[in-house]
């Protein structure tokens, strides 16, 4: 049973970390999992990980999980120095942190290192939070990534290219490596997806070994290949979208689980206007096939608002698995 989230109050920068601790206290989840969170300053981490909750963080960026519980657990304590959150924690001290030396507050090995982001330069992950490196994609992210160097350096055109590029898509499409984590075991899954400068990394990266290889002539693209990539950008980000959330569908306690999904949908332009984040509506989208949104739990007010600070948008949802994923009609967005 899940408690009503109560009322949302987001702090300037972080209102996916607000959201979360919210949900933490009205879940009571026994499990966590974080599934390639791009930027994990946006995950409570000192709530969670000071709980009785299992915590895993599944990140294709190996160090990135080691660096961002490091810098969480660094806190002010009542005189305003600087204290470790894993030595406040009566025995859970070396579950959190592997140099942890019991004894003291903050412990013998304590040193503060950094400035805009302080962390000890001492800390090193122990059992808690349990990291696993994956893409969380089964694998599809990665096998499309590993081909771009080859496909393009065997291209006589760009148009050869991006034909060869939409044939590796259809065999990442084929891809089925799970997380190492065991089905129907998550109480509790957070995924937020990144702003869109930052969505399409495969798709980026064929794009910048193809201007490496042909220079001048994907400058003066036709109307043709500017459609062909269009196309190749929408397959690359439905093929990883979609595996994403198969993967998250088998990992959800089926029971009582719920799926977190946040992100920003509208980018913020110069000249004082927004941009619509496309990949936001298509996500959504797909992830209808695998989940339901639960506004009993967390309110349908808070699925799609502005922040009072900053000014951002922000969308975010729980998410319910279905009995059963459905096929649903042909997506109708599109990546432009």
């Amino acid at each position: 049973m899940t408690d009503p989230i109560g009322e949302l109050e987001s702090s300037p920068a972080q209102p996916f970390r607000d959201d979360l601790a919210r949900l933490y206290r009205a879940m009571r989840p026994s499990t966590i999992a974080c599934v390639n969170v791009t930027d994990p300053s946006c995950l409570p981490l000192d709530v969670f990980l000071v709980g009785t909750s299992r915590v895993w963080m599944v990140d294709w960026e190996a160090g990135r999980p080691e660096r961002s519980v490091a810098r969480q657990l660094v806190q002010r304590d009542d005189a305003g120095g600087l204290t470790c959150l894993a030595s406040l924690q009566p025995g859970r001290g070396s579950p959190i942190c592997g140099s942890h030396v019991p004894g003291s507050t903050p412990c013998a090995r304590f040193h503060a290192a950094g400035s805009a982001h302080r962390y000890c330069a001492n800390f090193s992950l122990g059992r808690e939070p349990r990291v696993v490196i994956s893409d969380g994609s089964l694998g599809r992210s990665t096998y499309f990534a590993a081909r771009v160097e080859e496909l393009v350096a065997l291209s006589a055109t760009p148009a050869s290219a991006v034909e060869r590029a939409v044939q590796e898509c259809v065999r990442a499409g084929k891809m089925d490596h799970s997380v190492d984590m065991a089905s129907n075991s998550i109480e509790l899954l957070i995924s937020v997806l990144p702003p869109s400068d930052r969505v399409d990394g495969p798709f980026d990266l064929f794009l910048a070994v193809m201007a490496r290889r042909f220079g001048a002539l994907l400058d003066a693209a036709d109307a043709r290949l500017t459609r062909d990539l269009t196309e190749l950008r929408t397959q690359l980000f439905v093929t990883q979208i979609d595996a994403h959330a198969r993967e998250l569908y088998r990992l959800v306690d089926k029971h009582v689980g719920g799926l977190y999904f946040a992100t920003h949908p509208l980018d913020p332009a110069s000249d004082g206007s927004w941009a619509m984040h496309q990949g936001a509506a298509l996500a959504f989208e797909i992830l209808s096939r695998y989940f339901a949104f639960d506004f009993e739990s967390f309110p349908a007010e808070a699925f799609l608002r502005r922040q009072p600070h900053d000014k951002r948008v922000v969308q975010a949802a729980l998410l319910r698995p279905l009995p059963s994923p459905s096929r649903g009609a042909p997506l109708t967005g599109k990546l432009r």
